[in-house]
């Protein structure tokens, strides 16, 4: 029989599914050195930043966390220390001033280049609430307008981004998963950023539908200046539009006291936590005015030059 089919072996069903493993192999185009990125802050930052800084963590499996640092001064010779330390090519570092103001430091360690932005407008997953989720660790798309290939300034940041944010391929603490998206929007000469789930709905037979979800957090990215070096050095670009908080805060006071109204103009380069506390102002100083009693026509009946005046 074996004679008069000589094809019955080759003939044999093969399983198509193969044997399943789990295990990891190695890659011929992943990188030769480990790409991580150091997520800190400098002490004094407030609840809501530190709970920002906890959710941008969570969202990047590559980050490497630190401490709080106390050094002013010669916080440029700290971070790059402390990048050499973790063995960290990249960095996010928040630092707030006067408890008011937060600044967000994006850059490649130890030469460079870097962006500082003010960032405003945050608002955390914690405190949104919303129906979208992702997998933690899973590894991100991002997405960017194109306005950043437009201009040279705006291609250095988007450089910056994608180094810091875009988890690198087979990171040890990824997972194999593309189940969200980060979404950098330029609009107004700020950056938006938004984080999207991206579901999967099947309509039919063969026919998938993708929607997306907003997951969190929010935040807006003023850009104030990019720099040559890490943390310092030669100014590439300069913002000619942005305007200090503490010099907005000067030019908001002068003007409640004069109690006059600003400009459309001025209105829009005042951040919302700065029109809602000048809106408070001179709300105060209408139902103070309000609230003052006129004089009372008997005020002065029993002063002694009055009595003395009556008696004659």
């Amino acid at each position: 029989q074996a004679d008069e089919h000589p094809t019955a072996a080759a003939a044999a069903p093969v399983d198509p599914i193969g044997d399943v493993s789990y295990r990891r192999h190695p890659s011929a185009v992943s990188p030769k050195y480990k790409i991580r990125t150091l997520v800190f802050a400098t002490r004094g930052i407030l609840k809501v930043e530190r709970q920002l800084m906890n959710d941008l963590r969570m969202l990047l499996p590559h980050h490497k966390p630190e401490s709080k640092i106390q050094e002013k001064h010669n916080i440029r010779g700290v971070v790059n220390e402390l990048c050499g330390t973790h063995k960290c090519d990249s960095l996010i570092l928040f630092e707030n001033r006067k408890r008011r103001h937060l600044y967000l430091w994006v850059g490649s360690a130890p030469r460079g280049p870097c962006v500082k932005f003010h960032a405003i407008n945050i608002h955390t997953m914690g405190e949104l609430k919303l129906t979208g989720n992702c997998i933690r660790g899973s590894r991100p798309l991002l997405h960017f307008d194109k306005v950043f290939e437009t201009q040279p300034h705006l291609r250095v940041m988007k450089a910056l981004l994608s180094r810091t944010f875009g988890t690198p391929r087979f990171h040890a603490k990824s997972r194999p998963f593309v189940d969200h998206i980060f979404c950098f929007f330029f609009f107004e000469d700020m950056i938006y950023f938004r984080n999207y789930q991206i579901v999967e709905e099947e309509v039919g037979r063969n026919q998938i539908e993708r929607s997306l979800l907003e997951i969190g957090p929010r935040f807006v990215l003023n850009p104030i200046r990019v720099f040559h070096g890490c943390m310092g050095g030669a100014t590439m670009w300069k913002n000619p539009r942005f305007i200090p908080p503490a010099k907005q805060r000067r030019a908001h006071q002068r003007a409640a006291k004069e109690g006059r109204r600003l400009s459309s103009k001025q209105r829009s380069d005042i951040g919302s936590y700065e029109r809602r506390r000048i809106s408070n102002h001179l709300r105060w100083r209408k139902e103070r005015t309000l609230r003052a009693l006129p004089a009372r026509p008997t005020e002065d009946v029993f002063q002694q030059g009055t009595i003395r005046q009556g008696m004659r």
